[in-house]
């Protein structure tokens, strides 16, 4: 009589009381399940705040911030000089394309008087632009002649030794 006095007063008349205790059953088995969730969920955030608590050990928040804005200016140094070194890169290799760099001599005996005093060197860029110079020992002089090379090429003949002189140096 007392438990359909308290069921009149829920407003559960009409209902069963096996099936109001199965009501709490479940009831009960959610709050468990709940209960462990809450537990997990409470462990996953002491890891992360020891991680946390590590991450900032012996430091402060503020010190902490001074330094990755410290990190982010050094950053922006070192693209700066990286810039400024390719840029002097690439003009010392345009100058470099000017310059001498296939070179080659071939020393000959021009009037067979002994001891390979003559002598034709090629200076050449690295488009095979350049210059022979050619040195002719005589037995009473010397004589210097330059011949201008370009592409490979001279505007004018060239003697056997001058012509072994640009073909070594354009295989440099």
């Amino acid at each position: 009589m007392t438990s359909n006095l308290l069921q009149n007063l829920l407003g559960l008349g009409n209902i069963d009381g096996a099936i109001v205790l199965i009501g709490l059953i479940i009831l009960f088995l959610i709050i468990v399940v709940l209960l462990i969730i809450v537990i997990k969920q409470n462990k996953k955030i002491k890891k992360l705040s020891r991680r946390i608590d590590r991450f900032f050990e012996g430091k402060e928040a503020a010190s902490l911030e001074d330094e990755i804005f410290s990190i982010f200016q050094q950053n922006e140094i070192i693209k700066k000089t990286t810039e400024k070194n390719q840029n002097d890169i690439n003009r010392l290799n345009a100058r470099l394309a000017g310059c001498f760099q296939k070179v080659s001599i071939v020393r000959y005996d021009s009037f067979k008087l002994g001891g390979n005093l003559s002598f034709a060197l090629a200076l050449l860029d690295q488009n095979d632009n350049g210059i022979i110079l050619n040195s002719v020992r005589s037995a009473e002089s010397c004589y210097q002649y330059s011949k201008i090379i370009k592409n490979g090429q001279s505007d004018t003949e060239l003697g056997r030794e001058e012509a072994q002189a640009l073909q070594n140096a354009i295989n440099y």
